[in-house]
Parts: C-alpha cells; structure tokens; sequence
C-alpha cells in the first residue's frame, strides 16, 4: 500500500477585505480570520491554497486591506503551503488585482483578473513540484459581459440569460478541452468560478447583493467532467450544487451582515487520492466578531440594550421594534440605551411606523435588509391596480436585465 499523501488544497472565497458596517474598521477582525487561515494551512499539511473571488470589498480597496492582503501571501509559504491561485470576484479590480501578479509569482502566488479569449492559456496553471505537475487549475474569475461576449454564440448576445450561460458554458468546455490536450494522466484538475448556481443545496442566499431571481443560473453540468473539482465563489452560504460533492461554494468566512448570524461559516479541505473522487471536509471559522439581532417591543429591547452593556460586549448590534404601538422616533425613545455603549449599532428598524405607512403590510413582515431587489420591485407592481398581468411580467423581466447590468458597473 502506497505511504503517499494525497494532494491536498484549501477552497476559500468571499473574504470582502475593507468592508465595514456603519463606518466600523472591520481590520482586526480581518487580520484576525487570516492569522488564522494561516494556522490552518499549517497544521492541515494544505498543498495549494485557492481563493474563488471577492478578495476585497470594492474596486478601490483602502489601504488598510491591500496591507493585510499582501502580509497574508508573504507569510504563507512559511506554512508549508506551495501554491497559491487567486481569482477575480465581481466585487474586486480585476487590474488591480492582475497589476503585481509579475511579482507575486515569485512567491508561487498566481493571480487571474482580466480573461481573454486570446490569453486562455493563461488561465491553465500547473502547480509544479520539483518540476513535476501535481495539479492543473482552471483558473476562472468572474466573467463580466466582455468576456461572456468572446465566448457565446452571436444569437445569444441578445438576451442576457442566454449570454450569461452560453457564454460560461463555452468558456469552461474550451478550458476542459485544452487541459484534456495536454495529455497529463493522473494529475487531478480543479477549476473556480465566480457566479450564480442553479440548484444549491440551500435556499439561494438573500444576502445576495445581485440577485437576479433565475436569470443566467449555472448547472452543474455546464463544467466539464475533466474537472475533479470546482472551487465557487459568489455566494456567501456553503453549500453543493446539483447535489455534486465536487462542485461547491465554500462561503463567505466572516458575516457580511445581520441576515447570515445563523448560517455556518467554514473553509473546504479537499484531497484527491489517485485515481479516486475527491474527498472534502468543512474546516468551521471562529466568531471573531458577535453580531446580535434585538427585536421586539420596547421594554424587550431595552432589556436586551442594557444586558449587552452591562457584559461589556462590542457586538455588532440590530435593532427591530415590533409592536402594535406605535412609535414615530425610535432612536429618541432608545437614546439613554445607545450612549456611552461598548457595543456598536448598526441598524434601527422600526418596523411598526413601516407598517403604518404602508411600506410594509404583508402579515409576515420582512425585513427590508434581507428582501431581494428583486422582491421589493415586485412588491411595489403588485400594489399597483392599473397594471396588467402581462405589463408585470414584462417590467419584472426588464428590472432582472438592469440587475444584470448593474453588477457589471460595480
């Protein structure tokens, strides 16, 4: 029986270094999640670490994040961990994050921003050891309409849905088609993505800043079966894809906002024995920061307000009122609970003056932070009378094609 350890690599994405909630650094919390990243890479003998998209927050990240995102690749061959591939998300510079790639390969770091139909090859990394590949990666960022245009056939151009997923599809089978060309048995493939997915295991995430309802969804079925395994990014849930054990979203690391306090925070593990499927463990993330949700009427959150600063806790806070009584100013009601507090508050919501004024009136009130663009926009056709069935369906299908658009300006 053969001693040898299978080639072993980290799927993390999502990290929105520089985000902030009501103007609060989040730094510490960041550099807090990457010190750790790098115990992991450590202590779990990781081969090749690859992060699917979001490296920052925005385009022009400060300089606060830039620092804490070169600090983490200089330090990460100490670990032990040979390789790095790093993608593009939707929400980074693609330029900036491809402008030192030059330099970053020096310290066995590969960078892919900007794609080309012309520059396909250079997607394709092999991760050598001692001059022998041990894994090809297909590395695929988020593909902007640009890029889907060079790769989907001319009467797709015309309808975004159509483009989004004819232009993946042929981006990944050209992809799968060259690396089954250079002829290297045994070695096994990962590919990454930026994108939306049909199909996932959970409910699609609400916390989506773009959500498009079905338009442009990806199946399973579009990457390759020269793929082992394909690393997503995008959505912020871990989670499979058409039940795929190989095709999965490893999730946002850390909590980008109140609506995902209870969903699970994890890394993928993922080795590939030869010959055989790979095998993928979750590697849970810490809490290194508390976000707490307080919701009721108002002796209930007043309760909550003074127990939280009585414990002294720096928690992020939410603050909903719900109540049949109601109240105009709900920061004038709570001001001697949100002075001189340890704690944060990021929101105040009150839902009870909402409701009163015909903003929201549904039974089940929803949260505004967590309905979809999408949701809202129908909500607001379905109050208006005048309307025809036919002019709703064909106003929802126009505001989904501005969804669209509007996450390439981003």
């Amino acid at each position: 029986m053969s001693n040898t350890k299978p080639y072993r690599i980290l799927h993390t994405s999502d990290w929105h270094l520089g985000n902030s909630l009501k103007d609060k650094d989040r730094s510490a919390e960041f550099e807090s999640f990457l010190n750790w990243l790098l115990g992991v890479l450590e202590s779990k003998e990781v081969d090749a670490l690859i992060v699917a998209g979001d490296i920052f927050d925005v385009v022009n990240p400060g300089h606060k994040a830039q620092e804490l995102y070169y600090q983490f690749l200089a330090k990460v061959s100490s670990t032990g961990c040979k390789h790095v591939v790093i993608t593009a998300g939707n929400h980074d510079s693609a330029s900036l994050l491809d402008a030192p790639k030059e330099i970053l390969s020096a310290l066995s770091v590969s960078v892919v921003g900007n794609v080309s139909k012309e520059a396909l090859d250079k997607q394709i990394i092999e991760l050598k050891e001692s001059g022998e590949t041990k894994m090809i990666v297909c590395a695929v960022p988020y593909l902007r309409e640009a890029a889907l245009r060079e790769f989907a056939k001319e009467t797709a151009n015309r309808d975004i849905a159509k483009l989004v997923i004819d232009g993946t599809t042929q981006h990944y089978k050209e992809l799968g088609d060259r690396v089954q060309a250079m002829g290297l048995p045994s070695v096994p493939v990962v590919a990454t993505g930026h994108l939306f997915a049909a199909k996932v295991t959970g409910d699609q995430d609400k916390e989506l800043r773009e959500v498009v309802g079905n338009l442009g969804l990806i199946e399973a079925s579009v990457f390759p079966d020269v793929f082992d395994y394909v690393a997503l990014g995008h959505i912020h849930r871990p989670q499979m894809v058409g039940a795929s054990n190989k095709v999965r979203y490893s999730g946002a690391p850390l909590l980008m906002g109140f609506n995902e306090t209870k969903q699970s925070r994890s890394v993928y593990l993922v080795d590939f024995p030869k010959n055989q499927d790979c095998v993928v463990s979750a590697v849970e993330v810490p809490v290194f920061q508390a976000f707490e949700r307080v919701q009721g009427d108002l002796k209930t959150i007043k309760s909550a307000l003074s127990k939280l600063k009585e414990s002294n806790s720096n928690a992020y806070v939410e603050v909903i009122y719900e109540s049949e009584v109601i109240i105009n100013n709900l920061g004038y009601e709570l001001k001697d609970y949100l002075n001189d507090v340890p704690f944060t508050v990021v929101s105040l919501e009150n839902r009870s003056f909402l409701k009163q004024i015909g903003i929201l009136d549904s039974e089940n009130i929803q949260d505004l932070q967590e309905m979809t663009e999408l949701e809202v926009f129908e909500t607001l056709l379905n109050r208006n009378e005048e309307l025809t069935e036919g002019t709703k369906t064909e106003l929802v299908q126009v505001f989904k094609e501005l969804l669209v658009i509007a996450s390439e300006e981003e």
